[in-house]
């Protein structure tokens, strides 16, 4: 196995392989070590700890209360047990057995374990990657009916390549950085979340399938809100919204890459927990960042508490002096 792992490295590097292939050749080379149903790699995700980390998942039949969308709500529509998983969906069939899906944008590992349970995995394990304190990705390996469980052996031979796999998944990462937005781009929707405009330079961008899918449906979420601006993050991007006419019909979409460097510390947080820490750090309430984002109170104080755990600070002062810079860039505006 560690041997394949090299030779995916050195293909990669020197032949010139995209990432997005690359990551398929491992997840396909890791199911076929363990047996796996389905093998699914995250970019970004929520991390615990520094290290590349092999532990079993806990799959349950309730799951975390959680969106279980992919970035801002791109739906992984994954069924493990026919492996129907669509084109758009970056699937890859191999030998019938096992089904892959490069799904970059999901944000949460639970609600990753939950969506499979759901479809029928009753077994899982899963590698944290991540390189200094930044998220490399994760790879979660699922059996489903008929299989036996991940044992302990499995877990030690994952634990005896989790170093190889780290630094595949941190190479794969820093390639992924040319696939990335360059300069601002201005991209117009409509409320059925369809592109209807954009400008010189954003083609590349707007080819990508998950790129298009999270800016209608974040479209939609602020259409559907009557607000007049709004920023998010987005695959490494601060999407900037405004009306464009008074009947709320279109929105007109700034967006603006943001340094991967720059999304630390929050890179180590959830999707909304990022929107709940830059607004906290600019110094809005709990009750208007309850307000601007939709969630209850108790919901606004459960994310700042994880905040403050997950950066190690104490206090809104505390909270923005982590953020710098960061928390000026991406404050959502109202």
């Amino acid at each position: 196995m560690k041997r394949e792992l090299v030779e995916l490295l050195a293909a990669h590097e020197g032949a010139g392989i995209d990432p997005g292939t690359a990551r398929k050749q491992l997840l396909g080379a890791l199911a076929r070590r363990f047996d796996a149903t389905a093998a699914v790699t995250c970019s970004f995700v929520d991390v615990d700890g520094v290290g590349c980390v092999a532990e079993p998942i806990s799959l349950t039949a309730t799951g975390p209360q959680t969106d279980l969308r992919a970035w801002q709500g791109v739906e992984l529509a994954a069924a493990f047990g026919d492996h129907q998983l669509g084109a758009d969906r970056n699937e890859l069939t191999l030998g019938g057995s096992f089904a892959i899906l490069d799904a970059e944008a999901v944000s949460s590992a639970p609600a990753l374990a939950w969506l499979a349970h759901r479809h029928g995995a009753h077994s899982g394990l899963r590698l944290h990657a991540t390189s200094g304190t930044m998220s490399s990705g994760f790879i979660g390996l699922f059996r489903g009916t008929g299989r036996p469980p991940f044992s302990n052996r499995d877990l030690r031979a994952a634990r005896q390549i989790q170093g190889d796999v780290s630094t595949l998944m941190s190479r794969f990462a820093q390639a992924s950085d040319e696939e990335q937005l360059h300069n601002d781009v201005v991209v117009v929707t409509n409320t059925r979340g369809e592109v209807v405009n954009y400008s010189h330079g954003a083609a590349q961008w707007l080819s990508r399938p998950r790129v298009i899918a999270g800016l209608a449906e974040n479209a939609r979420v602020f259409l559907s809100r009557g607000e007049q601006r709004c920023s998010w993050l987005f695959e490494r991007t601060n999407l900037r919204f405004d009306r464009l006419d008074a009947n709320g019909e279109h929105a007109v979409i700034t967006a603006r890459p943001v340094p991967y460097a720059r999304l630390s510390p929050l890179s180590e947080l959830t999707p909304a927990q990022r929107r709940v820490a830059v607004m906290g750090a600019e110094g809005a309430s709990v009750n208007e960042i309850a307000r601007a984002l939709s969630r209850s109170r108790e919901t606004v104080r459960e994310h700042l508490a994880a905040v403050y755990r997950r950066l190690g600070v104490r206090c809104r002062v505390e909270l923005a002096r982590k953020l710098g810079r960061v928390a000026t860039v991406l404050a959502v505006e109202h």
